[in-house]
């Protein structure tokens, strides 16, 4: 094990492995609010957390991780763990290529975190959520997230100005993308496929920007797009296809906007191309085709269709 007791440190692993046989500690670790640290370049085997980073205080800085395995981890952590939520200067993260594979918990847990990046890496295997993320203002981008027991990508409550770009998020059990009041979020380019609940799941969110935009959201088991009490989002240019309960379905929400989308191949008993239930949502341009209903919308509270909205059986 290693122990970060300083600010301003960079642990360079040299391409060597360290392995942690205690399961009751973590690889690196930081005490004292210890900040603007750098890991890079090496294997970690073993412990409850390859790193457990927790910061409290109240100077700005930064956690960087960068070219890092993680295996074979303890049953009880994860992969990365970065906390900075008990602190009244939230750090940054940088978070790129490292491949973390049968983390106990999920393989990357970042809480209180504003700004930096989770990009290029590979997941797998995860005993939790691939990503479980309570951020701000952080890129998530051309991840690679497979067979986590939970979530691919869990976006936790409170989470604002995220950019999730381009990233693969197959075969997790649960939800490919989940959404719990996020806001600002741009959702966009994500191939999303053979997760066993919904593609992406937006629940009691208003949205006051989110976008989820052209992304291929296919072979899921729930729905491609699961909407719940979710108001103001832009649904563009996606392509939803051949996901289990329907395709775009969005249940009591208000002033949403659903837009280009292609809706095709949903023929499960009961499955719906695109349903939308609540209050002055938006409707056009969407290609609904061949699913076992392909449009419901409820009468007489508002929604609009605005036109060129096409349907084949």
């Amino acid at each position: 094990m290693i122990t970060i007791a300083s600010d301003n440190v960079t642990v360079d692993l040299n391409g060597q492995t360290l392995r942690v046989f205690n399961t009751n500690c973590a690889g690196i670790a930081n005490i004292g609010d210890t900040h603007s640290i750098t890991v890079k370049n090496g294997k970690i085997i073993g412990g409850n957390y390859a790193i457990d980073f927790m910061y409290s205080g109240n100077a700005a800085g930064d956690y960087t991780i960068t070219d890092l395995e993680a295996t074979s981890i303890g049953s009880n952590g994860g992969g990365i763990y970065i906390n900075g939520d008990g602190a009244s200067v939230y750090p940054r993260i940088f978070l790129e290529r490292l491949k973390i594979t049968k983390p106990g918990s999920s393989g990357i847990i970042a809480w209180g975190i504003d700004g930096g990046r989770i990009r290029q890496n590979v997941i797998s295997d995860a005993g939790g959520s691939g990503i479980d993320c309570f951020c701000f203002n952080l890129e998530i981008a051309g991840n690679t997230i497979t067979k986590s027991s939970n979530h691919g990508l869990y976006l936790r409550g409170g989470s604002l100005a995220l950019a999730v770009r381009s990233n693969v998020i197959s075969n997790n059990l649960g939800v490919g993308i989940y959404l719990d009041s996020v806001q600002n979020a741009f959702i966009q380019g994500n191939n999303i496929a053979n997760n066993g609940s919904d593609g992406i799941a937006t629940i009691g969110a208003v949205g006051n920007g989110v976008t989820i935009d052209n992304n291929t959201i296919s072979g899921n088991g729930g729905a491609g797009i699961n909407m719940t009490a979710t108001s103001s989002f832009t649904v563009r240019r996606n392509t939803v296809t051949r996901n289990g309960t329907g395709g775009i379905l969005s249940t009591s929400g208000s002033h949403n906007v659903f837009d280009d989308n292609i809706v095709a191949e949903h023929t499960g008993t009961g499955a719906i191309g695109l349903k939308i239930y609540g209050s002055y949502n938006i409707y056009s341009r969407n290609r609904l085709l061949g699913n076992t209903t392909n449009l419901d919308v409820e009468q007489g509270t508002g929604n609009v269709d605005g036109g060129g909205n096409i349907e084949t059986q």
